[in-house]
């Protein structure tokens, strides 16, 4: 019953922390806003379904924190820091230059990235920024052309110039 207690005030900490409204934040982590009031009435745990999805969302909560409320609540940070999908990234070398560390606008709303110590997924760095093109390359939309313009004018009447 008590670590329940617990559980709900981290989760309230997240959701002030974003500072959002509860519906907002369920919608953010993609869960129904129902789901989130049982949760904080103390009604239903935290599943280890919504704390993937709050971990998912908010990559920089610890997830030992979150369901054992163990050690900090933000992730250990690194000097690696892995591009967003919006980031435009460029490939110079199969190493990853982790003497900088760019620095990004804080943002209220949102977390910085997952940064991992782990040298084993730098090694992947390549592969990633790859993805993340191609993907960002399919987000664009094509060009388009103008085919038809209308006109309305003041008496109602309206002139349609092309197709």
């Amino acid at each position: 019953e008590n670590m329940n207690i617990d559980e709900i005030k981290r989760v309230e900490k997240i959701i002030e922390l974003q500072n959002m409204k509860l519906s907002e934040f369920a919608n953010e982590i993609g869960i129904k806003s129902s789901t989130l009031t049982h949760i904080l009435n103390g009604r239903n745990n935290v599943s280890l379904e919504v704390a993937r999805k709050i971990v998912k969302r908010f990559p920089n909560i610890s997830f030992d924190w979150l369901i054992l409320g163990n050690g900090s609540m933000f992730r250990k940070e690194s000097n690696f820091q892995e591009p967003t999908l919006f980031d435009t990234p460029e490939i110079k070398s199969s190493k990853p230059d982790v003497s900088r560390k760019e620095e990004r606008p804080k943002n209220t709303r949102q977390f910085s990235p997952i940064q991992e110590k782990s040298t084993s997924h730098n090694n992947d760095l390549e592969k990633d920024l790859k993805l993340i093109n191609e993907i960002h390359s399919k987000l664009q939309t094509p060009p388009r052309e103008i085919t038809k313009i209308i006109v309305y004018f003041d008496d109602n009447t309206f002139k349609e110039f092309g197709n």
